[in-house]
């Protein structure tokens, strides 16, 4: 699959270029002209939602990707790649996916372990699955957390397992897409025409540099930046990939628990998943200063959303991401967030663990915050953006870490409501 250029549309695609008043914004957007698409009423809500949250966030730039039963039904391009010149982003554009590095290399590892060009041995298994392990045990699988609470992450040592199965990688064809990933998972510089940063929150004050970015990624656990048209192709073909094989989902066998009892939640391969009674449900954020991404597939349906922004750090555009999911899966992250019948497991309030430390998490300038502090302090210690990710799960732009730190909101033994953040819990004050 390819996506037509902007200077001249080719069917099944339709391009259209609007004016906005916000930064002189310019906008293109592609609508897959299929017999199942989504109707232009489902569009359009989706695009004015994307629109209304950019100006919102000040965000700069985004791109979204939408699939419904493997076919592409929605690709939209809205903003501009740099504030300051007011350069237009286009589907040429390359755009900083950071972690999404992770799902794009695991899921060439499962395909290669699908086709019996590899085997995914206990030894992969714990570099890829519990990535802070590899730099405490080169690898050995006998030091997989034995608990649920044992689990961490860390970008060095998935990158450090990326290195030691490099060769496995390279020995197989590669697509054309994996050839660009290729060669930018080991270089130093960033790729030519590379999309401006912007730091969240900071309007164009907070403008970051290509060569500034791409200088804090790590090789196979950030290094990773595709034109909107290129992730559209990798994500199709992946889609149209795994529904003969149903590898994805293989990702489970080689996970481990994330901290969460209440609701299953395991990282592998590159993916956080959720076993859901639909299938499983894969997703991924990349955090890094000025750049923001986003990725949720739905494997035995078919459907997965892509969102990619100029802004972070933090996971782009979240209020989008729930509208889609919605539409989608009737599935909303932001349910039971101070509304409706799930409004008891909301996060919001003022929780403490058995050592005095406690969270205030509080709606804040029109966001979701979360003040941390410790006993007898005064004030917040650190402040950080929370993100939705699914329904009890969330997504903490920690300063202490290059990627978001989940925080789960569940059920203690006991019936109390709790929060489990950092392989602590915490309850209601």
């Amino acid at each position: 699959m390819s996506l037509a250029s902007e200077k001249g549309a080719s069917a099944p695609f339709l391009f259209g270029r609007i004016r906005l008043g916000l930064l002189g914004f310019a906008s293109w957007s592609i609508s897959a002209g299929l017999a199942h698409a989504w109707q232009h009423s489902d569009r359009q809500p989706v695009i004015e939602v994307m629109r209304q949250e950019m100006r919102q966030l000040h965000t700069p730039g985004a791109v979204l990707l939408v699939f419904r039963d493997r076919r592409l039904v929605l690709a939209h391009v809205e903003g501009v790649a740099n504030c300051v010149t007011e350069q237009p982003l286009t589907w040429d554009t390359p755009m900083l996916l950071a972690s999404l590095s992770k799902p794009f290399w695991g899921s060439r590892l499962l395909r290669l372990h699908r086709s019996g060009v590899w085997s995914i041995n206990n030894r992969a298994a714990a570099g890829f699955s519990h990535s802070a392990g590899p730099l405490r045990s080169g690898l050995q699988a006998s030091n997989l957390p034995a608990q649920p609470y044992d689990f961490s992450y860390s970008n060095q040592g998935f990158s450090l397992a990326f290195r030691e199965v490099s060769d496995v990688i390279a020995r197989a064809p590669m697509s054309s897409i994996e050839r660009i990933a290729w060669r930018q998972a080991w270089s130093n510089e960033p790729p030519a025409g590379l999309v401006t940063g912007h730091l969240a929150n900071k309007d164009c004050r907070g403008v970051i540099g290509a060569s500034q970015a791409w200088s804090g990624l790590q090789v196979g656990s950030g290094r990773l930046a595709l034109s909107g048209k290129e992730a559209a192709s990798w994500l199709q073909g992946l889609l149209a990939e795994d529904r003969v094989g149903r590898f994805l989902s293989r990702a489970w066998a080689f996970s481990v628990q994330v901290p969460f009892r209440d609701l299953p939640t395991r990282y592998g391969m590159g993916w956080f998943m959720q076993n859901d009674s639909g299938g499983v449900l894969l997703e991924h954020t990349g955090f890094v200063p000025g750049h923001g991404s986003h990725l949720r597939v739905w494997e035995q349906r078919g459907d997965a959303v892509m969102l990619l922004a100029n802004q972070g750090p933090g996971a782009p555009l979240p209020e989008t991401m729930a509208h889609v999911s919605r539409l989608l899966w009737r599935f909303s992250p932001l349910e039971g967030v101070g509304t409706g019948s799930e409004a008891a497991m909301s996060p919001l309030g003022d929780w403490v663990a058995d050592d005095g430390t406690w969270l205030r998490v509080e709606r804040r300038s029109g966001a979701i915050q979360v003040c941390e502090s410790t006993p007898g302090a005064q004030g917040c210690i650190t402040r950080s953006a929370l993100m939705p990710a699914t329904k009890r799960k969330w997504l903490l732009a920690h300063p202490s870490f290059a990627d978001p730190v989940p925080l789960y909101v569940g059920v203690t033994p006991a019936g109390r409501q709790a929060l489990y953040f950092l392989s602590r819990q915490f309850v209601r004050r």
